[in-house]
């Protein structure tokens, strides 16, 4: 909360939310955002949703400057989300969301609070406190996520491997967070916007979501070093720190989430992903899907195989 309250004042907001994934977005109210975190929007769940969202879930938590009561009736019962919040975003006003990857779930049906008695008993809320040095499994996107076919350009042309929501919902139930760090040189070269990348990203999430699975963030490098493509956008033809195998991307999240590296993982299907993990200190893992390493650009070893994310998922659990 403390957190929270230091991003509020930060942000000058008038009304800060509570947002994070869950592996249950279509019957969740999930909240739309700038990419400054500014809330632009709400998408109820009883919404005939179409096209692809952001996995981001309104948990019902606010802080709240004291001028946001003026607009809250006296006498009259109020939907606060659809009557006050939701003019306020269409307006453009200091409303924002709090993403956070720490212990919040929704009870609401039989199933999900008999899962959220088992995790309280086994400690697990109390491991997800960003006090403590936390741990994550970062994740290659193409080929360890999505089928490996070249560039992802379109929406369209994004495709979910068969064993990557299961391979998430074991992570998602375990004591890691689950992290995407992912080279995007098509926004570089001009081919995708970073617009079009989000919306490729939330198609991602979408049908990672029908399948009760979510990756906690996302971080891309939308940099490339080398010039001469058509329609390149010349401020992003630089030679980053972030672009694997740089450990920028991982850095970032470390401090974002306070991640004790040594104990995180990088699944990843090129060699270039391994000697990413191997630069940050963390432990690696080759999967058989994508290019399944043979690329061949750098001469490194990772600590273990997996033939996909499933069974990454599970050699990880089991040796830790």
């Amino acid at each position: 909360l403390a957190r929270m309250e230091r991003f509020f004042l930060e942000k000058r907001a008038e009304c800060l939310l509570f947002a994070h994934p869950n592996a249950h977005p279509y019957d969740s109210d999930l909240i739309v955002t700038d990419r400054e975190n500014r809330v632009t929007g709400f998408d109820s769940k009883h919404n005939v949703r179409t096209g692809w969202q952001d996995n981001l879930v309104n948990a019902g938590i606010y802080i709240l400057s004291r001028d946001m009561l003026r607009r809250v009736p006296e006498v009259k019962k109020t939907d606060f989300e659809k009557e006050i919040l939701a003019p306020m975003a269409a307006a453009g006003e200091a409303i924002y969301a709090y993403r956070s990857p720490e212990y919040v779930k929704d009870v609401g049906t039989v199933d999900r609070i008999r899962a959220a008695e088992e995790e309280w008993k086994s400690g697990f809320p109390a491991k997800r406190n960003l006090e403590f040095p936390q741990r994550a499994v970062f994740l290659d996107r193409d080929g360890v996520i999505n089928r490996y076919n070249g560039f992802v350009r379109t929406p369209d042309e994004l495709e979910l491997l068969p064993e990557a929501a299961e391979g998430l919902r074991r992570l998602n139930s375990s004591a890691y967070l689950t992290i995407v760090v992912s080279n995007q040189p098509v926004v570089a070269r001009g081919e995708t916007s970073e617009a079009e990348l989000a919306t490729i990203f939330n198609k991602m999430k979408t049908l990672l979501g029908r399948e009760g699975a979510f990756v906690d963030d996302v971080f891309y490098c939308p940099h490339h070093p080398d010039s001469g493509f058509p329609g390149e956008v010349k401020e992003l033809k630089i030679d980053c720190d972030c672009r694997k195998p740089k450990t920028g991307m991982l850095r970032r999240a470390a401090e974002r989430y306070h991640l004790d590296l040594s104990a995180c993982y990088l699944v990843g299907d090129t060699t270039g992903d391994i000697q990413c993990g191997k630069n940050a200190g963390v432990r690696t893992v080759l999967v058989k899907t994508g290019e399944a390493g043979r690329d061949g650009k750098y001469a490194v070893t990772p600590d273990l195989v997996a033939d996909d994310l499933a069974a990454a998922a599970t050699k990880i659990l089991e040796e830790q």
